[in-house]
């Protein structure tokens, strides 16, 4: 076993950051419906940078790796840094080689975080509106500019 396997088995068998926090402001949860993976992710924040960060969940040892460490290194970042966060960043903090059929499970967490700072975004940063516009200007502006929309898949939220 090479010694990064060995520190997946770590993490999986004695994640630091499995628990549930009682005070998050990101409260995120998904699952892997092709192998029953589960995860929570909540993200304590003091001015928009994450505090604390930790999850609840089951599934396989590389899931669970993936969220701890993701948990740790997310700690001290801001929720728009959350938002800019890759697939090859958590990759590469696995340290594995991951096989395609196992890449839905070590990146789940990601998916599940990334979708929670979009929201918390979305409901702390909504669009100022101009009191002086009428219905007609408002229409006429939202037409001509690109509408946001938020990542409803895992490939959406990775990107």
């Amino acid at each position: 076993m090479t010694m990064y396997a060995e520190v997946i088995l770590e993490y999986a068998q004695n994640p630091s950051n499995k628990k549930a926090l009682i005070q998050a402001e990101i409260i995120s949860h998904d699952t892997n419906p092709l192998c029953g993976d589960a995860v929570t992710i909540y993200a304590q924040l003091q001015n928009n940078v994450v505090s604390k960060c930790t999850f609840e969940g089951v599934g396989c040892a590389i899931s669970l790796a993936a969220a701890s460490m993701l948990c740790e290194h997310v700690e001290g970042r801001t929720v728009a840094e959350l938002t800019k966060l890759t697939k090859e960043q958590l990759l590469e903090l696995l340290g594995i080689e991951v096989s395609y059929a196992r890449l839905k499970c070590a990146l789940l967490s990601l998916k599940t975080l990334k979708v929670g700072a979009y929201n918390f975004l979305a409901t702390t940063n909504p669009q100022p509106r101009d009191a002086d516009s009428t219905d007609a200007q408002r229409e006429n502006e939202n037409s001509s500019t690109t509408q946001r929309t938020f990542a409803s898949t895992p490939s959406e939220a990775l990107q």
